[in-house]
């Protein structure tokens, strides 16, 4: 049999989405294996992982070979963190007998600067700098009054903090295991101290905050879920509304934030803003994937988080190559057939291929 193995650093975050693609492995030929670049014994090269047991419905530990398709499922959540496994996993990469269903994205700050030179959807992607230092932050925040900072390398919105100005004090807030931190720097010194310091660890990409709330102060954004076809064609397979807490920087559904459908979101805004929302939302979806595509490599599927201002203007915010399925499953369950299926449908395509 055919071996698929779902690579990933903590083996219950997607406990779940796994075992519902391994339960369909045997239709389509697979074995299904479950295990982090850490699994890896480097002498022996065997894999100390799970196993999937279509008998019994159970994961069990299990020795085996690294297995021919790889689908990739790693969470970075610090620099640390990608320094570590990130190199096993480029070594998995650069192997001719192993193929991974996508490979990935790069941080973000190089993504911008794809997007930002392409004639079309450069006028969608919000202006960004990369940090080099407090002054470079300070700079950005005395031309917009508040600002956003993201981490390059971050992921599942960890680690973003917004600056705003409030007279001569600076207000800071962030959040941390689903609660809102607010921190006032009184004195302009000691914030520098506080961002020199976080720059020493992180890097951090900075733009002017953008006003994405609902009428109830909800920031929210637009989740389109996109993913290739087995004939290597890309298909978007649903849409949803991503709102987060009131008082919250952004949406992110590990924040505490809730999910509606797209259909009812649409139906709140002006029939003639409705129809340039949904070209802006067609030019998009049409150009970004190609894209990535030919500037980082081939991609199994893609997040494309999109963001629509008080004044109409649509931003696309980020874009993931390792989206979370939960908006497309609460807003669109009959489409779960079909996800569980779509890595499984694509390796065997890619097998063929290669016989």
């Amino acid at each position: 049999m055919l071996t698929f193995g779902c690579l990933t650093l903590n083996k219950n975050i997607e406990r779940e989405y796994f075992t519902q693609i391994a339960k369909k492995g045997r239709l389509f030929g697979f074995e299904v294996f479950c295990f982090s670049p850490a699994d890896i014994d480097p002498k022996t090269e065997l894999v100390h992982g799970k196993k999937y047991n279509p008998e019994t419905e159970n994961w069990d530990h299990s020795i085996f070979p690294i297995p021919t398709y790889i689908y990739d499922r790693c969470f970075y959540s610090s620099e640390d963190v990608l320094k570590k496994y990130g190199p096993i996993v480029q070594w998995m990469k650069n192997r001719k007998d192993i193929f991974f269903i996508g490979h990935g994205l790069p941080n973000k700050w190089k993504i911008y600067n794809e997007l930002s030179s392409h004639p079309i959807l450069k006028y969608y992607i919000p202006e960004t700098i990369k940090a080099e230092s407090a002054d470079d932050i300070f700079n950005v925040l005395k031309k917009h009054k508040k600002i956003i900072l993201k981490p390059e390398n971050g992921a599942q919105g960890r680690g973003i903090i917004a600056l705003s100005m409030k007279g001569r004090k600076i207000e800071l807030i962030t959040a941390r295991h689903k609660k809102i931190i607010r921190k006032i720097f009184s004195k302009k010194d000691d914030l520098k101290k506080w961002l020199t310091q976080l720059l020493n660890v992180h890097s951090y990409l900075v733009q002017e905050y953008l006003p994405l709330h609902d009428e109830e102060m909800r920031p929210f954004d637009i989740r389109i879920f996109m993913q290739k076809t087995e004939n290597n064609n890309w298909q978007e397979l649903g849409r949803g509304i991503r709102k987060g807490i009131e008082g919250y920087i952004i949406s992110n559904l590990h924040g505490g934030g809730t999910v509606e459908k797209f259909e009812n979101f649409l139906r709140t805004v002006d029939r003639k803003k409705r129809q340039l929302l949904l070209e802006d939302i067609e030019t998009i979806v049409t150009h970004l994937p190609q894209t990535l595509e030919q500037s980082f490599g081939p991609l199994f599927e893609l997040g494309i988080d999109i963001g629509v201002a008080k004044d109409g203007s649509v931003w696309v915010l980020d874009t993931n190559s390792k989206p979370g399925h939960k908006t497309i499953l609460l807003t669109n369950p009959a489409i779960s057939e079909q996800l569980y299926s779509a890595p499984l449908t694509f390796c065997k395509q890619m097998d063929l291929q290669r016989s």
